[in-house]
């Protein structure tokens, strides 16, 4: 399970640079011949629900700002939740 990821990107935070980011590294995983579930929101809610959704992924990753990691967190699973990584691509990432 290691080698499925899913990546849960704002395509408008920092300017588009959050999405370009997501992009890239889903095309990095991908040549290494990892399955990659890239999953950009919507609206408010979307990487929380998304977070989830998460079991069976061996890792989920944030790209975004601050609004984006806070939601990825509160909607990890809490049995056996996946590994998380953050891409800070937001405007202050505190």
């Amino acid at each position: 399970m290691r080698d499925r990821f899913r990546i849960i990107v704002n395509p408008v935070s920092g300017k588009g640079e959050a999405l370009r980011l997501a992009e890239q590294v889903t095309a990095l995983l991908r040549g290494q011949g990892c399955e990659v579930d890239l999953r950009p929101t919507q609206k408010s809610g979307d990487a929380r629900a998304f977070a989830a959704e998460g079991q069976g992924f061996g890792a989920l990753a944030a790209t975004g700002g601050d609004g984006t990691v806070n939601e990825v967190l509160n909607g990890l699973p809490t049995d056996n939740p996946p590994a998380l990584a953050m891409l800070p691509s937001g405007t202050a990432n505190v």
